[in-house]
């Protein structure tokens, strides 16, 4: 299998999965808007509350069946991207279908960095969001307090600790450091070196590297555990920013809501792809055989353009556990 994505789609785990889907549906300017003017929480907390919840729902739902769900955010990468999936008949025409979708992600990356981004394939897509993420929270580890910043470093070196002695001898000699210190991990973090420290370990040790990467990105956001993908943070900060916005809010009181959503939730979505497609490629560094789950997969691919009610499938599993909720027959 050729490409990354079909691959790391195939080999990733189902929780993994559902929170793509759970995020990928959630994410959107009208549901962020609600809960940031009626929740007591924080936005960002309340929508990842959300996706949590529907990510168990989804977790539960397709224990049995994991490739169905695998098939279903396939299929929604396909119809954002206006990309016919139809097409496929074959495992070949899956890897050619996983590849276009690769090709396509480049464009949206270069368009989102504003063509800061000039990588030209997966590998590169994939050191730039783990640089990315680790760049902009070190804006932030600066405005701490230097006992905060002491306590972030400590983390840090907990997450490095826990690391392969041959990852972490590799993250040392991209550091160009003696020794895994405080001192010289808060200026990694600084600088900016940790993040392409990280993004050059997980082009070469892959998954195991990049799950400790954002073990480390939690210590630095304040984020706790890996249940929700780090492309909601990034992206739900983005989101506040622009609800606060009046140009949104006063167009969409006067009748222009449809428009600028329709265009807002393109947007966002545009924007939070490529993080998607960098969190299912790294899947493809772990080890098994993916030809039968890729005849499985393309299997379902088919019964979701054929089956009438596919387009439903996402809402009726929320709609199915608020149903058995209130004691309704299924």
């Amino acid at each position: 299998m050729k490409s990354l994505l079909i691959d790391g789609l195939l080999k990733q785990g189902l929780d993994s999965t559902a929170a793509q889907i759970a995020m990928w549906e959630n994410m959107t300017i009208w549901k962020t808007a609600y809960q940031k003017l009626t929740s007591i929480y924080t936005a960002q907390d309340e929508i990842s509350r959300m996706i949590e919840k529907e990510r168990n729902v989804l977790v539960r739902s397709f224990k049995r069946k994991p490739l169905a769900l695998e098939g279903i955010l396939l299929n929604s990468i396909c119809e954002h991207l206006s990309i016919d999936s139809s097409k496929v008949k074959s495992i070949g025409d899956l890897d050619d279908l996983g590849q276009e979708i690769e090709d396509w992600v480049i464009v949206l990356q270069r368009k989102a960095s504003k063509n800061n981004f000039q990588g030209e394939n997966i590998h590169d897509l994939i050191q730039y969001n783990v640089q990315k993420m680790f760049e902009n929270l070190s804006a932030e580890f600066e405005k701490k307090k230097k006992d905060e910043q002491k306590e972030i470093v400590k983390k840090i070196i907990e997450v490095i600790d826990e690391m392969p002695d041959e990852q972490k001898e590799i993250l040392r000699k991209k550091l160009s450091i003696d020794s895994i210190s405080q001192e010289a991990i808060s200026k990694a973090i600084t600088t900016g070196a940790l993040g392409v420290a990280f993004a050059s370990l997980v082009e070469i040790a892959g998954f195991s590297a990049f799950t400790f990467a954002v073990e480390a990105l939690a210590a630095i956001a304040g984020i706790v555990g890996l249940t929700l993908p780090f492309a909601a943070y990034t992206t739900l900060t983005s989101m506040m920013a622009a609800l606060a916005n009046p140009l949104l809010i006063i167009p969409a009181a006067v009748g222009l809501g449809y428009f600028l959503t329709k265009r807002g939730n393109r947007t966002i979505k545009d924007n939070l792809l490529p993080t998607v497609v960098t969190q299912i490629a790294v899947s493809a560094t772990k080890e098994g055989d993916t030809i039968k789950s890729s005849e499985q997969l393309l299997r379902r691919l088919k019964k979701l353009r054929s089956d009438s009610r596919q387009e439903d499938l996402y809402s009726k599993t929320i709609n199915w556990l608020s149903n058995l909720k209130k004691g309704d027959n299924l």
